[in-house]
């Protein structure tokens, strides 16, 4: 579909695993912007920093990062908010199922993120309806 609608010279899509993706995907100038749409809950940190190897290797001059609606742990209770659910929730952490996948602390992903040399901007946009319990990244390299 972006391809289709959204296509445009200066814009390249590219569809698999993102530990997949290499320098070879994004001829020179390379990588600058990254957007990813309520994917960052199905990674973990070990994940999260092979990531960003991948997109550094990839990367030209400049590099911003757009992580949006990322579960906040410490708005949980905020998603998890009558007994039933939150029974739910820690039936499933035990069984190490959990729905949503990982709930990310500002300060885990800060440090990971400025450990890579970025720059991090938390943000909520109140109109959106997971505002309750999701945050927005803007990260961008020094």
């Amino acid at each position: 579909v972006a391809r289709r609608d959204y296509a445009a010279s200066n814009i390249t899509y590219v569809q698999r695993s993102a530990e997949a993706i290499g320098p070879e995907d994004f001829p020179p100038p390379g990588l600058n912007k990254v957007v990813m749409n309520q994917g960052l809950q199905y990674f973990d940190e070990a994940m999260l920093r092979r990531l960003l190897a991948h997109i550094e290797a990839c990367a030209g001059r400049g590099m911003t990062l757009f992580l949006t609606d990322i579960p906040d742990a410490a708005l949980l209770r905020a998603f998890y908010d009558t007994p039933e659910r939150w029974a739910e929730f820690e039936r499933r952490r035990a069984a190490g199922q959990e729905a949503l996948g990982t709930w990310w602390s500002r300060d885990d992903l800060r440090a990971v993120l400025e450990d890579h040399g970025y720059a991090v901007d938390f943000r909520v946009d109140p109109g959106r309806f997971t505002a309750h319990y999701r945050f927005d990244l803007l990260a961008t390299r020094r």
